[in-house]
């Protein structure tokens, strides 16, 4: 059976009534069959909450989520009429018999002692996901204050043993298969803000992500992908992440210094400025107009290219299309080196298609691959580095044949393959 992705829907909604209102509820946990977990904090000092499972993405009315009809699971797996304070409050609902792969809402209501039906409704579309190698015991939530260079995320994985690949985004639509995670397609910044493939367990992970160009007020997608160590897995789960980076205070330039930060422009427009000077008498006529100047940058640098195929001696290359940053990416340049010369990457593709497939390699050695994108305004910083060595699957072991046997054991032998595949 092919693998195929998994992951939390991350679709919410809220209702913010009349009385008491409250942050945003966050799950805290990749779904599971036996429930969820789930934090929230109220405001008002005083008030009761309901929380709920219901089938369907279908928002319930608020009388209904009062009365607690047609929910799932059994009584452990809501919560009824429970009174609460203004402080933050960590919930599981537990035995709901969830199955995989299908819709499900969570409900939580929160209102005053009045019993108006005039609180606060907060829903949110999920999940189960089916067949996970690793998952998250602790979503993925940002650690400390976002800066201009990056971020800092935390997380804790399920399986004892796993990888994980973590990177920003600007739009959270652009996550649309497991190739595309693991190449960070449309990812922002440098190489040190985008990590593929790094070993984790399952204790508490904290991910630094730097050289990430943000910019101040603005609001990106962190995305977190988790899966098992075996070989080929691509049955991970992922959580994206909303944040926003806090506006800088800072001036936008000095007069003086006869400089100055425009951070009004429109990305991708050409913009072009003129400039007068004053005194105590007034104002000066304005300067030529300047070059047209394009409100962009060099492409962010691209995700670690992966291997697509490979045979004894040829090996195709892909990698993902990062962050254009206002200016359309015109081609890539491909680089690999070899065992014997490791400190020289040579030019072997230079073009727009995001696959290359080189040829004449020698049978199980190792190489290395990076790659940079192009566009309008130069060339981008290059990726990590992806080793692969020109090799294939072994062949088929000879037939088996029974060794010895006796009433309490069977020992069975077989012939190597023919072929090793050209790999150790």
């Amino acid at each position: 059976m092919a693998a195929a992705m998994v992951f939390c829907r991350n679709l919410s909604t809220s209702q913010f009534l009349h009385q008491i209102l409250f942050q945003r509820p966050s799950l805290t946990c990749t779904p599971t069959t036996d429930g969820v977990s789930f934090t929230f904090h109220p405001t008002s000092p005083v008030g009761r909450a309901w929380a709920q499972i219901r089938m369907g993405t279908t928002i319930a009315p608020l009388s209904i989520v009062k009365s607690g009809a047609a929910v799932v699971g059994s009584a452990s797996c809501t919560q009824h009429n429970v009174t609460i304070g203004n402080l933050s409050l960590s919930w599981q609902l537990r035995g709901c018999s969830l199955g995989l792969q299908l819709n499900y809402t969570l409900h939580v209501y929160v209102e005053d002692t009045h019993d108006l039906t005039d609180g606060s409704l907060w829903t949110k579309a999920f999940m189960v996901p089916r067949s996970v190698s690793n998952y998250f015991v602790r979503v993925p939530s940002v650690l400390g204050t976002p800066a201009q260079d990056g971020v800092n995320i935390s997380f804790t994985a399920h399986a004892q043993a796993g990888r994980m690949w973590c990177f920003l985004l600007h739009d959270p639509t652009t996550v649309s298969t497991t190739l595309a995670l693991k190449q960070a397609a449309f990812s922002l910044g440098a190489r040190r803000c985008k990590l593929s493939e790094v070993p984790i367990d399952n204790t508490h992970q904290i991910v630094n992500l730097a050289d990430c160009a943000l910019s101040a007020g603005q609001t990106y997608i962190g995305v977190v992908y988790v899966e098992g160590s075996g070989y080929h897995v691509t049955d991970g789960v992922y959580e994206l992440l909303p944040f926003t980076v806090p506006l800088s205070i800072a001036p936008d330039g000095n007069a003086l210094e006869r400089s100055y930060t425009d951070l009004g422009v429109a990305s991708g427009a050409v913009h072009y400025y003129h400039v007068r000077a004053t005194n105590y008498i007034g104002v000066g006529l304005p300067s030529p107009k300047s070059t047209n100047m394009l409100a962009a940058s060099v492409p962010a640098t691209p995700g670690m290219p992966s291997i697509a195929f490979r045979t004894l001696t040829s090996v195709t290359v892909a990698w993902g299309q990062p962050a254009s940053l206002g200016a359309a990416i015109q081609s890539y340049r491909l680089f690999m080196n070899s065992e014997t010369e490791r400190s020289v990457f040579e030019e072997i593709y230079r073009g727009p298609d995001t696959t290359f497939t080189q040829a004449s390699l020698t049978t199980g050695e190792t190489y290395q691959f990076v790659v940079s994108a192009i566009n309008q305004v130069g060339e981008s910083s290059r990726s990590a580095i992806l080793e692969a060595s020109a090799c294939v699957a072994p062949g088929l072991p000879g037939p088996l044949r029974v060794k010895s046997r006796s009433m309490q054991h069977i020992t069975i032998q077989w012939e190597v393959p023919v072929s090793n595949g050209g790999c150790h």
